[in-house]
């Protein structure tokens, strides 16, 4: 399925940018479609629990898919640190949709940041889950997401 739709672009988040953490506010007028799977990816929290990356691997990713208005997209690139810190690409989704994501560029440095312990693999591919489980996911923030029907 194409990644445009009526002037919009799919995107899939599946850290900060998910809805109600830190970093949602940057999506701008999103338009939420479902909850969704990336496979062949792995996941790599920072073990502070700032963010987490997504790198090309065997795992899968759990995240949101959005609806973004295509100018928006630039400004996106730019908060994600496009093309040093991150890269764009599209990515077919478990559920069929194809999307952009944000996943990780330099394959060597987040290995490096993983050898020094400033990140570590998490195979349950879900940021929400890891943050509950390291008890930095506010309980404000698990209303919020149950609200919307959000795990």
């Amino acid at each position: 399925m194409s990644i445009e739709h009526s002037g919009r672009v799919k995107v899939f988040v599946y850290g900060t940018l998910r809805y109600a953490l830190s970093n949602y506010h940057v999506l701008k007028d999103p338009v939420f479609v479902r909850e969704d799977y990336a496979s062949g990816l792995d996941l790599y929290p920072r073990t502070d629990g700032c963010y987490p990356f997504a790198i090309e691997g065997e795992g899968r990713v759990k995240g949101e898919l959005y609806l973004l208005k295509s100018e928006d997209i630039p400004a996106l690139d730019d908060f994600e640190g496009v093309p040093n810190h991150y890269i764009r690409k599209e990515k077919q989704l478990e559920s069929g949709e194809s999307a952009q994501i944000y996943l990780h560029g330099d394959l060597d440095s987040l290995l490096e940041l993983e050898r020094n312990g400033y990140v570590q693999k998490f195979p349950e591919g879900d940021w929400v889950l890891y943050l509950d489980q390291k008890s930095l996911l506010y309980d404000n923030v698990k209303e919020m997401r149950r609200e919307k029907g959000l795990s």
